[in-house]
């Protein structure tokens, strides 16, 4: 069997989240460049301009909102602790209470093209209504390399949520 590192959650997040930002930004400068070069070039047709800048800028906001609600609310670590977890996630952390998770979810996402473990909470917390990593293992592809499917979990992680749901049910119960 093997160790899981005293945070389940991969330190790879970080590089996930300047991308979004970097890709963001890109994305700012992108449309401002084409925005002044169209501007310049379509004096005749300015209402054919506007609506082409509108239906951009709407594509840019639909692609990064997605992206965000995906990407920024992935945490960057995640511990077990006495009665709960421990999860921060950029500056915000929080010990949440077994008690207080609701559902376990372990699915991949096509956006971060990663399985992604997934805690919907009961109750509202500082990190939201839930909260979602990457596990060391799913992140290293750790004894996934010659497996073909991008879909498959790994043995780790699935251990680690059974263990988990195991601890939820106890601390649910009356």
């Amino acid at each position: 069997m093997t160790l899981i590192p005293k945070s389940i959650a991969s330190y790879t997040v970080y590089f996930y989240k300047i991308q979004y930002k970097i890709m963001y930004f890109i994305g700012i400068i992108f449309i401002s460049i084409f925005t002044l070069t169209a501007l310049s070039m379509a004096s005749n047709s300015s209402i054919i301009f506007f609506i082409f800048v509108i239906v951009m800028i709407a594509f840019h906001m639909m692609t990064f909102n997605y992206m965000k609600s995906n990407i920024l609310i992935l945490a960057d670590e995640v511990k077990e602790v006495e009665n709960g977890l421990f999860i921060r996630n950029g500056k915000v952390s929080e010990t949440i209470d077994y008690g207080n998770i609701q559902s376990v979810t372990y699915r991949y996402l096509f956006s971060i093209k990663n399985n992604v473990v997934e805690l919907t909470f009961k109750n509202p917390t500082t990190l939201g209504n839930k909260a979602r990593f990457i596990s060391w293992a799913d992140s290293s592809n750790y004894n996934k390399e010659f497996t073909l499917n991008p879909y498959t979990k790994t043995p780790e992680t699935q251990a680690w949520i059974n263990k988990l749901k195991e601890k939820i049910n106890e601390h649910s119960k009356p």
